[in-house]
């Protein structure tokens, strides 16, 4: 699995292309066009969180996606934040359940 920091992310993903990609999961979402299910979670009382999975499919672009997120309260006493600033997000091909990498 390749993991991309904000900056390598930003190296190869432009503005413009972000705009196009959302303009576009947007239209398959409004024309009903997608599998997206409530998202599950796995709640930890002790610690005050939880961990959210958000799974969802593009039908027309045929493109399988997750996120996945934590949420800790009790991170405050802690000084930590209650959520990591990015999350967990994977995209596979809907034909092979390859992974999709940047520029594929």
């Amino acid at each position: 699995m390749l993991l991309l920091s904000k900056q390598e992310i930003q190296s190869i993903l432009t503005i413009r292309d972000t705009i196009n990609i959302l303009e576009s999961a947007f239209a398959e979402f409004a024309n009903g066009n997608v599998d997206l299910p409530e998202r599950t979670y796995i709640h930890s009382k002790e610690n005050n969180g939880m961990t959210l999975f958000m799974p969802g499919y593009l039908k027309e672009s045929h493109t399988l996606g997750t996120k996945i997120v934590t949420v800790y309260n009790g991170n405050k006493k802690y000084n930590l934040p209650m959520t990591k600033p990015g999350s967990l997000s994977r995209l596979w091909t809907e034909h092979s359940s390859q992974p999709l990498e940047p520029g594929l």
